[in-house]
């Protein structure tokens, strides 16, 4: 109540609050203090205050949000990051920029092929336009770059710089880690996330360490790791995925009988989301049997012309993989190869044994896969005239588990051992790497300042050496016109008077 703003603009920006309901009050408040000071420049700063005081207690209505009476509310703490604008438009999209923007018009169509030859089983993303996402490479929205989020990483080999390409495979790894719906063993995954958020901040810093000093979203990343502590997975805090329930809500709403009406919406919702359960395969697991997991590929399925006791049941058979026990050396992820054995090649297995299913790319990077192949493309799904090229994979044995595949992403990493699940961190003495990033960074920015400097002493003597020029050349034009004006002068003649008549 001094009149003095920047005492509270200190405040505000140390504490990290800033209460609209308050600043409301306080902006009149300043106002009519300067008015007092100005009117009165006799009053004491504390009669001033005092009579503020008075005047701000008669007013009606609130002071301050309400909220903040609640004890024990720390908006900083209980505000959770929000990873669709964080993590979708925050750092894939900066990693995004990062890749097209560097490529050439080569690169980028080799990227688009290779993109659009994504075998998307298991990912449960839409078919993917790559010519469309390369188009309008620059307004993105979030589902294009969880798509890219899932896939980049397996497409950007022989484009990108080793600094980059390991960036891209830190955030593709940490994808899934965020968008789990349920956590197992908390302290497990508090480690792994924490690992993980370190090593993309660690790739990215040995990419672009000045963007570590302006970019509020990357010092929004550790903060992740507390609020899945007190709130749970981070997904549950993606606030624009529940609009899509606005209709179905209305409805809940119109067709109960509005003695109720939100016991009546909890247990519709609650009935949509067990038969949701029931059709997407899922069950309720009764007992505890020791079983054995494999891993394959499905063949065919076979399906009896009649269901004894009404009960559909089939065979399904697979092409048998062997998960490797070493991670892929430049990927970081499982490795798939087909069984060697004649005896395990295929099996039949119940239909009713199925788990589960996950994304795998193939190999390209190994195998060298040219885009060679053509296929027609699909408009309004009829098959036209025009062809795309796509990547033709040299061979049907090599391929990689997708771990930054996000569906049943949680399933995968409890069904793999933890020796090919576990993240490694990027370096192992974090403190030591910052230092010689910072040492980088403080000899980049002079390097930028005295260029910069530089730069702007050459502008300033271009100028004053324009502006005395544009002086000579002004001066020699008068010169000239003084010269010419005397020339003409001279050469004016003056014609003689007539001689007055004499009057008789």
């Amino acid at each position: 109540m001094d009149g003095v703003e920047a005492p509270i603009t200190r405040l505000q920006t140390a504490t990290g609050v800033k209460d609209k309901v308050a600043q409301y009050w306080i902006d009149i408040l300043l106002k009519k203090s300067r008015e007092i000071k100005a009117n009165n420049p006799g009053r004491t700063a504390e009669s001033i205050r005092e009579e503020l005081k008075t005047w701000l207690s008669q007013q009606p209505g609130d002071k301050v949000n309400p909220l903040l009476d609640i004890a024990g509310l720390d908006p900083n703490r209980d505000t959770p990051v929000e990873i669709l604008h964080t993590i979708l438009l925050g750092i894939i999209k900066y990693v995004w920029y990062m890749l097209h923007s560097g490529w050439s018009e080569a690169q980028r169509n080799l990227f688009v092929i290779r993109l659009q030859s994504t075998d998307i089983s298991g990912l449960t993303i839409p078919p993917i336009r790559a010519a469309y996402m390369m188009q309008y490479c620059n307004g993105l929205i979030g589902k294009h770059f969880k798509t890219l989020m899932q896939t980049m990483l397996f497409h950007v080999h022989d484009l990108v710089s080793p600094e980059l390409f390991t960036l891209v495979k830190t955030v593709s790894e940490l994808g899934p880690l965020l968008w789990v719906h349920e956590i197992d063993n908390m302290t497990q995954y508090v480690n792994d996330l924490s690992t993980l958020i370190g090593n993309f901040l660690n790739a990215f810093g040995d990419q672009d360490p000045a963007k570590l000093l302006v970019k509020i979203k990357l010092h929004l990343l550790p903060h992740i790791v507390e609020d899945a502590v007190r709130f749970g997975p981070p997904i549950r805090n993606a606030t624009k995925v529940f609009e899509c329930f606005n209709a179905i809500f209305r409805l809940c709403s119109i067709l109960s009988n509005h003695q109720a009406p939100s016991r009546d919406i909890a247990r519709k919702f609650a009935s949509m989301d067990r038969m949701k359960h029931i059709l997407s395969g899922g069950h309720w697991k009764k007992g505890d049997e020791w079983n054995t997991l494999v891993v394959g590929r499905i063949r065919e399925i076979i399906i009896p012309e009649a269901c004894p006791n009404g009960v559909p049941s089939g065979l399904v058979t697979l092409d048998r993989f062997v998960v490797s026990e070493v991670l892929h050396p430049d990927f970081g992820m499982p490795v798939l190869q087909k069984s060697t054995d004649p005896m395990l090649h295929l099996s039949t297995v119940l239909a009713t044994d199925i788990m589960f299913n996950f994304s795998v790319a193939h190999d390209c990077r190994l195998v060298k896969c040219a885009p060679t192949a053509l296929r027609h493309v699909i408009q309004e799904r009829q098959e036209t005239s025009q062809t795309m090229q796509l990547l033709e994979h040299g061979d049907d044995d090599h391929f990689v588990i997708n771990m930054a595949g996000l569906h049943n992403t949680t399933l995968l990493r409890c069904s793999l051992p933890v020796t090919l699940t576990v993240p490694r961190p990027l370096y192992l003495d974090r403190e030591a790497h910052h230092h010689q990033v910072a040492i980088r960074l403080r000899e980049e920015q002079t390097l930028k300042r005295a260029r910069t400097q530089e730069k702007h002493r050459a502008t300033l003597e271009a100028k004053k050496l324009a502006q005395v020029e544009a002086v000579n050349s002004y001066e020699n034009e008068m010169d000239e016109d003084e010269d010419e004006a005397v020339e003409n002068e001279d050469e004016v003649h003056i014609p003689p008077k007539k001689r007055p008549r004499s009057k008789k």
